[in-house]
C-alpha cells in the first residue's frame, strides 16, 4: 500500500482521461519533429546525449500540450453532445411505450431478427 500513490494519483488520471489525445497526436509529431530536429540541428539526435534528451523531452511536452488543447476543443464537446443523445431502443414494430415494457425480451428479438427466424415465445402455439 506503500506505493499505491505513484500508480493512483491525480496525473495518472489525467494522462488517462487524455490518452486518445496523445495517442493521435504523439506518432506524427514525434516523426515530423525529428526530421526538424535533424534539419536544424544535425548533430543532436545521435545517441542519448544531453541535447537529444533535452529534444525528446521538448517534443514530449509539445504532444501533451497539443493533446490536452485537442482533448479541451474537439473529444470533451464530442463526449458532452453524445451524451445528450437518447439512446435508441429497438420497437420492432411495436408502440414505444409497451416496447420499453418489454425490454427484457429485447435480446430475443433481437437476435432472432438477426438470424431472420421469429422469436421464442412461452407459449405452445
Amino acid at each position: 500500500m506503500h506505493v499505491k500513490p505513484l500508480v493512483a494519483n491525480r496525473l495518472w488520471a489525467r494522462l488517462g482521461v487524455m490518452s486518445y489525445s496523445i495517442y493521435l497526436i504523439h506518432t506524427p509529431l514525434l516523426l515530423y519533429g525529428r526530421d526538424l530536429i535533424r534539419a536544424w540541428f544535425p548533430n543532436v539526435l545521435h545517441g542519448w546525449t544531453p541535447a537529444s534528451a533535452t529534444a525528446v523531452l521538448a517534443l514530449a511536452a509539445v504532444a501533451l500540450a497539443l493533446a490536452s488543447v485537442t482533448y479541451r476543443l474537439i473529444e470533451l464537446p464530442a463526449m458532452q453532445r453524445k451524451a445528450r443523445v437518447p439512446l435508441w431502443t429497438p420497437t420492432f414494430g411495436m408502440p414505444a411505450s409497451a416496447a420499453a415494457v418489454s425490454a427484457l425480451s429485447v435480446p430475443a428479438m433481437a437476435e432472432a431478427r438477426l438470424h431472420h427466424t421469429p422469436p421464442k415465445t412461452d407459449t405452445l402455439v
